[in-house]
Formats: C-alpha cells, sequence, structure tokens
C-alpha cells in the first residue's frame, strides 16, 4: 500500500500544477498533464507499466479514463474527479497545511 503512495503524490501534483483551460477537452487536458511521464520519470517505472499503476490509481476514486468516441482516441488518458478536486480543497482548508 505505503509503495503507491509515491505514484499517486506524482500523479495529484501533476494535477495540481497543471489548471484545466475552459476550451480543453479531457483528453487535451490529460494530455497537457504529462503524468504518464512523470510517474516513469520520478518512479523509475517503465512506460510499459505505467497503465498498470494508472488503473490501481483509478481505484481509489479521485481519477477517471476518458470515455466516448473521439476521433484518433483509443483509451488510456486519464482526468481527476470532482471528487479529488473537493478532497484537495478540504486538505487546502486543514490546519496541518498553516504550519510552517
Amino acid at each position: 500500500m505505503m509503495s503507491e503512495y509515491p505514484r499517486r503524490e506524482i500523479f495529484y501534483r501533476q494535477c495540481l500544477n497543471s489548471q484545466r483551460q475552459s476550451n480543453e477537452s479531457d483528453i487535451q487536458y490529460s494530455q497537457r498533464m504529462h503524468w504518464r511521464e512523470a510517474i516513469h520519470k520520478e518512479c523509475g517505472i517503465d512506460p510499459e507499466d505505467v497503465t498498470f499503476v494508472v488503473k490501481r490509481l483509478e481505484r481509489t476514486g479521485f481519477i477517471s479514463e476518458v470515455t466516448g468516441a473521439f476521433f484518433g482516441y483509443a483509451g488510456g488518458e486519464y482526468v481527476p474527479t470532482e471528487s479529488f478536486k473537493r478532497f484537495m480543497e478540504y486538505l487546502s482548508l486543514h490546519p496541518f497545511n498553516k504550519a510552517s
């Protein structure tokens, strides 16, 4: 369980650092986040294994796979859910964030 923490942290950090633009589709937003590359680079996970890691992250309910019929889209892109956004908002208000 704890071995998954760095991978989650990287995905969450990428989400927080890549604010969605108003005219972006889910696919464009997910691709711009570059979170797959971040997981590979920062955790040393083979690119072929990143999908396995992402599926495990999806179980948290904080990310969801982009679905739909989009030209040239074969799947495998993920975006943060509203639950993730609410959780991050809650954490930003928590007293432990105010401690220095």
